[in-house]
């Protein structure tokens, strides 16, 4: 693999922005300057997305950290698990992170595409891999596929 090939990267979803988040704008132009979100589902994979956030595992986060991954920083996120979430599991919730991205995709390691459509570098998916080894789906490439490729991605369709 080349350090110049970047990913886009289909996340899980566990949940839904919480009304104590705060942000200024609306649509793209949207903000968050403090993240605060609802847990619906039980948390069994390190890196997941609740549009437009990413939310990763701390260890995820410290390993990023550690080899100074660009256009990210890690925030403190406030998370409260939904009526979901207490009706069908027990598990406590792992220490999450937010994953506020800032990076240009395709130049940083970490970069937005189309507001909410995580680009990866190489290094980027090493880690998520070592953690997250079948939890996320990559398509190679600097910017995103289409909405379509996106759908056929979720629904099975290979053509």
């Amino acid at each position: 693999m080349s350090d110049k090939e970047f990913y886009y990267s289909l996340l899980p979803s566990v949940g839904r922005l919480h009304p104590g988040t705060l942000y200024k704008g609306h649509g793209a132009d949207r903000v968050i300057s403090e993240l605060c979100c609802w847990i619906d589902f039980e948390i069994e994979h390190y890196v997941y997305q609740i549009p437009p956030c990413v939310l990763v595992r701390r260890e995820v986060a410290d390993e990023c950290g550690g080899i100074k991954c660009t256009g990210i920083v890690f925030k403190p996120v406030t998370t409260y698990v939904s009526t979901i979430y207490k009706r069908y599991s027990k598990k406590k919730l792992p220490k999450l992170v937010w994953a506020q991205v800032s990076g240009r995709p395709g130049v940083d390691d970490f970069g937005m595409d189309r507001v909410t459509r995580l680009i990866v570098s190489r290094r980027v998916r090493e880690v998520f891999d070592r953690h997250e080894p079948t939890g996320i789906r990559y398509v190679p490439g600097s910017s995103a596929p289409s909405d379509s490729e996106i759908a056929g991605m979720v629904l099975g369709d290979s053509g």
